[in-house]
């Protein structure tokens, strides 16, 4: 159960995608990987993305499950890795050089200690 807000920029069990929501779990979000754009292409979750995509599994922590976290992964030239779901905090790790943040809905704010929700130009908001 719970309060489950409603509303904001992706409703718990779907991810927002470019202009449109992919439904979970079934599904995720092929989002361009250039670090800046919001476009995306829901596709069944077994399909690979398309070159220039990758793979945007949440956008939120209530779309992992309970205690989860949903993981931003950038590269150290600022392009996007991978969005998906963590066990936990300590397991959003960056890979290489790069850099992790949280993903987080600005309406249920879930960040760490002296971080805020904030958006991104990529269309989903994370914590810094």
């Amino acid at each position: 159960g719970g309060s489950g807000a409603t509303g904001g920029s992706g409703a718990s069990g779907a991810v927002k995608c470019g202009s449109s929501s992919c439904s979970l779990p079934g599904n995720k979000c092929c989002h361009a990987d250039d670090g800046v754009s919001a476009a995306g292409t829901c596709t069944a979750q077994t399909t690979l993305c398309a070159v220039g995509f990758v793979d945007m599994f949440c956008d939120e922590p209530a779309d992992c499950g309970a205690g989860k976290v949903c993981c931003e992964r950038i590269s150290q030239v600022g392009n996007l890795n991978s969005i998906k779901c963590e066990a936990t905090v300590a397991d959003c790790k960056p890979l290489g050089s790069g850099t992790a943040s949280l993903a987080c809905n600005p309406a249920a704010p879930s960040c760490p200690m002296n971080q805020s929700c904030v958006a991104t130009s990529r269309g989903y908001s994370h914590c810094q």
